[in-house]
């Protein structure tokens, strides 16, 4: 994060390069690599002279293209993850260089994977349990209301920097659970929250931030 603020403040007055074309852009999400459930994202974003922009990014993660995110990481090696990311946005302020707008995105996400020797709360019990191997499942479906900045790096490369918040519909399962042993209580879980523990369906509140680096692919005539 203390990168991301240096860049925004300190490096892109300097390169920010006077020309703000719309047309169709491919873009890249590197920061997804880096998460606890590490998948790589991206997309495309359309603009027609107006401001309304439509943009749709796509996640995939398996155990070889994060290989080496996965690297002592919970997941195993059947990891597998996609998400789908419909937005729209709308451009409220504009000049040759940036843009500032505001946006929806849609979400749906789904993660499998089959893990070794762990632990899990059962869906309202005041049961858990341990295992030798289980099939794990993770979806999400949400919305995101978001804000964000689009600069003109150079000529047609573009720095998208972006934060939001929303609401996430989450369900957690198990499942061909080897071995279980129940045990009466609460999982202790320590150095911070760890949802993939627990069991059953949520309706819980969603943040999300980051930034994308894009491409002006195709740009339209004046």
């Amino acid at each position: 994060m203390k990168n991301l603020i240096f860049l925004l403040f300190f490096v892109l007055p300097f390169c920010v390069y006077a020309q703000f074309d719309t047309g169709l852009k491919i873009r890249l999400s590197p920061i997804t690599m880096l998460d606890d459930t590490p998948r790589l994202r991206a997309g495309f974003e359309y603009s027609n002279q107006s401001k309304w922009h439509y943009g749709l990014d796509v996640g995939i993660g398996n155990s070889v293209l994060n290989k080496t995110r996965l690297k002592d990481m919970k997941w195993g090696n059947d990891y597998s993850f996609f998400e789908i990311r419909p937005e729209i946005k709308y451009v409220y302020r504009t000049s040759t260089s940036f843009l500032l707008y505001c946006s929806a995105e849609l979400f749906y996400l789904q993660m499998t994977d089959h893990l070794l020797s762990g632990e899990f709360q059962k869906d309202k019990q005041r049961v858990f349990v341990t295992y030798d191997e289980a099939d794990f499942k993770k979806q999400k479906t949400g919305m995101h209301l978001k804000t964000g900045a689009d600069f003109n790096l150079f000529k047609r490369f573009y720095f998208d920097v972006y934060g939001g918040i929303g609401f996430a519909n989450r369900t957690i399962a198990y499942a061909n659970v080897v071995n279980p042993i129940e045990n009466e209580g609460i999982l202790f879980v320590e150095w911070g929250p760890k949802p993939h523990l627990f069991e059953g369906q949520d309706l819980i509140l969603h943040f999300t931030a980051g930034f994308r680096i894009s491409y002006l692919l195709w740009k339209n005539k004046n």
